[in-house]
């Protein structure tokens, strides 16, 4: 097995199946990833600080984990949270012609891409003008009879005069609504051709600024869906630190592979799931190995963790994290810093040379993965999951080459500065 090193640890307190063509194709294209606390980001407040940022990503990622945990616990614990929207990376893309800009979450839990569409009756506040099908000379409805309109069931159905139209609700109480279409769109200079988009005419989302999202899984509807052969299967993304002012970038059918101090793990494909999941088998505390006992979705079998760049820190179920919360706690000599989060006990005033810091690895199926620390205020990016999910979150995913392989069934790790 081979070991690589990545930012993990935030720092709190420093400064410091429709026709597919491609018109102008190349061999892979690259798009920006905007973080929604970057000064780039429709969401940006410059009035927030670090700390305040980071809760708010922590009540995200706790409202976000409740779709992949135990339903009898969904309820209880999404009410103590005040949701301010849900979704971390958006991409740019165009859609219609000519083609409408639209800034969307780009998002490996989801299957449907979606945007606001004109005549909209209830909608949210969005930078760029709402998209118009009216004015498109490439949109086209999709009719519920249609096999590309069942292939998105549960989230579809039949509407007035036959057409396919789609609810979709997410676990913070936000959904969207409107029909199912055909329409082209374009990413930098590559345009695709007869991508099936859902086109929202109710939308409700807990935070103003993007316009929709961009489904990144396995399901049929995802843009990687969409581009398949095209791209032979594989996307990739390569994240900055959330904090930083260093460029993230999503590329599809580039493989980078994971190169001399790599990692590649296999995926796990589960009936009914369409998200990405990986085989965590152990996670080791300056040597001392814990075996991962399993999640509540995937037991101690393969597929017992998700990976999703959707949620920031990196869930645990509650017992096996307080394991890890122990063994950090014989090595560490720094003091504990409370965050006020049930479930987030890894925080330490670090700073200084003479603080002792473990080196913690994730033992997944075919590789370790390192997180490297860093001194300062530090949380690590774990967390004890109520609903006793597992998650592998960006943060612990920042500085690397993700590159996920759908042919090949993998997900391959490459240490990179990302920028």
């Amino acid at each position: 097995m081979s070991s690589v090193s990545s930012l993990s640890l935030l720092l709190l307190l420093s400064i410091t199946t429709s026709l597919l063509v491609i018109s102008h194709a190349k061999d892979s294209f690259t798009a920006e990833l905007i973080h929604r606390d970057s000064p780039k980001s429709p969401f940006y407040n410059p009035n927030l600080t670090l700390s305040e940022r980071f809760e708010a990503a922590v009540n995200r990622s706790l409202i976000r984990s409740c779709s992949f945990g135990r339903q009898e616990r969904l309820t209880s614990m999404s009410a103590d949270l005040t949701s301010n929207g849900w979704g971390e990376y958006m991409m740019k893309i165009g859609i219609g012609t000519p083609p409408v800009d639209v800034l969307g979450f780009a998002d490996t839990g989801s299957s449907l891409i979606w945007t606001q569409c004109e005549p909209c009756t209830k909608c949210i506040r969005q930078p760029n003008p709402l998209f118009n099908p009216k004015v498109s000379a490439t949109y086209r409805l999709l009719k519920c009879s249609w096999t590309q309109c069942s292939d998105l069931s549960p989230i579809t159905s039949c509407g007035e005069g036959g057409a396919c139209v789609y609810k979709e609700a997410f676990v913070d109480g936000s959904y969207t609504q409107g029909n199912i279409a055909t329409e082209s769109i374009k990413i930098g200079t590559s345009k695709i051709l007869s991508v099936i988009f859902g086109c929202g005419y109710q939308n409700s989302l807990h935070a103003s600024g993007s316009a929709g999202v961009i489904g990144l899984d396995l399901g049929e509807g995802s843009l990687v869906s969409h581009l398949g052969p095209a791209i032979s299967g594989v996307f990739s993304y390569c994240l900055s630190p959330i904090f930083s002012n260093r460029r993230s970038s999503i590329s599809f059918g580039v493989v980078s592979g994971p190169g001399p101090y790599g990692v590649t793990t296999p995926l796990s494909k589960k009936p009914g799931s369409d998200r990405y999941q990986l085989t965590l088998e152990a996670v080791s505390v300056d040597g001392t190995r814990l075996e991962f006992p399993g999640s509540a979705y995937g037991g101690a079998n393969e597929g017992n963790m998700n990976i999703d760049s959707g949620t920031t820190l990196t869930f645990l179920p509650m017992d096996f994290y307080n394991q890890v919360v122990a063994e950090v706690d014989k090595v560490m000599n720094a003091e504990k810093v409370d965050m006020g989060k049930k479930g987030l006990s890894l925080c330490y005033r670090a700073a200084g040379n003479d603080v002792i810091l473990p080196e913690i690895r994730m033992h997944f199926k075919g590789g370790d993965l390192r997180l490297k620390i860093q001194r300062d205020t530090v949380c690590f990016s774990f967390i004890g999951s109520p609903a006793d999910s597992a998650i592998f979150g960006n943060m612990g995913q920042s500085d690397f080459a993700v590159e996920y392989d759908r042919n090949a069934g993998t997900v391959s790790f490459a240490p990179r500065e990302c920028n």
